[in-house]
């Protein structure tokens, strides 16, 4: 999916969830298609990054342990949640507020319809 293609309804998900305080698509290479976040201030190639080392670390667990790669990663904070989504081309991470935990499922399904999951 094209940075053109993305970028409209990631903003779109972040108007309709109100909780969503950032969002990120990442292509399967690592590389940075799309980013947003309310606070302007954060250094969004570096978040591409972990999201990125995170997914591998995870991966090489599952194949540690015979289980496969990983397919939805939730990662509870001390004060946010991060929820990172793999689909077949595309990587999309969320975060929010621990407060909004109620919409978890809420976002996490947001971000599966895009990604056509």
């Amino acid at each position: 999916m094209s940075r053109e293609e993305i970028e409209p309804k990631l903003a779109k998900l972040m108007s309709d969830i109100a909780e969503v305080e950032g969002i990120f698509a990442i292509d399967m290479n690592g590389n940075l298609i799309a980013g947003q976040t309310i606070q302007q201030d954060m250094d969004k190639e570096a978040i591409k990054a972990k999201i990125s080392d995170i997914i591998n670390t995870v991966n090489q667990l599952g194949d540690l342990i015979g289980k496969g790669s990983s397919t939805e990663l939730k990662i509870d904070l001390e004060t946010g949640i991060v929820d990172i989504v793999i689909g077949n081309n595309l990587i999309i991470g969320a975060f929010i507020d621990q407060e909004s935990k109620s919409q978890l499922g809420l976002i996490s399904r947001s971000i599966k319809n895009i990604l056509g999951i």
